[in-house]
């Protein structure tokens, strides 16, 4: 509510009495009982109206004969909404950044194992902290030189005969249960002419959904000269529902640019045998025989 609809109010009603003026909206059909004391309050500024109701008095006004252009100063002002800024490599550095940076004075992730219990229990957080240790995956160097490569100011260019390839030993696939823990490993060769230098593997969308498992949306890229392989671990979170997901990684600079062709498809099969691959329940009428 603001003032120039208070104004607009009490211009409208005119001489006419507060009673008056109440039982004026209520004969020409106001769907809403308004009291004499609510719109006393409502001038005074000691109450509001929701919009609805401040477009159903302005209805009931021209109904009744009022001058449509005197009656729209009641109307509530529709809310701007802002188009959402368009996603270039410059604004996702930006929000990466603002992401990665608030990690370190995080008390959940100083104590990744303490917020596993509180979330999944005791068994869940002791089998994440295996599992890293297992796989040789160190979390707090992952996210100190994610924020420094993000740091970095280019220019940085995409370079004829900068290629690659999956070696075939890579593991890209993995079956589990629900929002089981996995890790995927990526063997990359890089069969260019270019040195991989402060590299990262880009999440292409968001980076958890309840049909799209949890994996991190950044992950740095050893450097790499022509010939040479590099491995990287990808942990993740499979998802909620029982289905077959498919996230892709593209090979991107420090400021979010791709750096070469191609992505990086990655697999997590969560499906129960014999059922539907499905991410809502199936109507009873769908079920097979």
């Amino acid at each position: 509510m603001t003032e120039p609809q208070r104004a607009a109010l009490r211009r409208l009603r005119g001489a006419r009495s507060l009673q008056t003026f109440a039982d004026h909206l209520r004969v020409n059909g106001l769907p809403a009982k308004l009291s004499r004391q609510r719109l006393s309050q409502v001038e005074q500024g000691d109450a509001g109206l929701p919009p609805a109701l401040w477009h159903a008095i302005a209805d009931v006004l021209i109904r009744s004969g009022q001058d449509p252009a005197e009656v729209a100063a009641l109307r509530p002002a529709q809310p701007a909404i802002d188009p959402p800024p368009e996603t270039t490599p410059a604004l996702r550095v930006r929000q990466w950044t603002r992401v990665v940076n608030r990690l370190a004075g995080n008390r959940w992730w100083q104590r990744p194992n303490s917020l596993m219990e509180r979330v999944a229990g005791m068994d869940r957080a002791h089998s994440y902290r295996n599992l890293a240790q297992q796989h040789g995956i160190d979390m707090e160097w992952q996210r100190t030189e994610t924020s420094r490569r993000l740091a970095l100011t280019g220019p940085f260019t995409t370079e004829i005969g900068d290629d690659v390839c999956l070696a075939g030993n890579s593991t890209l696939s993995v079956v589990v249960v629900q929002v089981e823990l996995f890790v995927l490993r990526a063997v990359l060769h890089n069969t260019g002419t270019v040195a991989w230098q402060n590299r990262l593997l880009y999440r292409i969308g968001p980076p958890v959904t309840s049909s799209l498992p949890f994996t991190p949306p950044l992950l740095p890229v050893p450097d790499t000269p022509p010939g040479n392989s590099c491995e990287i671990a990808i942990p993740g979170r499979a998802q909620w529902f029982p289905n077959l997901a498919i996230i892709s990684y593209v090979m991107v600079h420090p400021d979010c640019t791709p750096c070469l062709p191609g992505r990086l498809p990655c697999t997590v099969d969560t499906r129960v045998p014999g059922q539907y691959d499905h991410t809502l329940p199936m109507p009873p009428e769908s079920s097979a025989d």
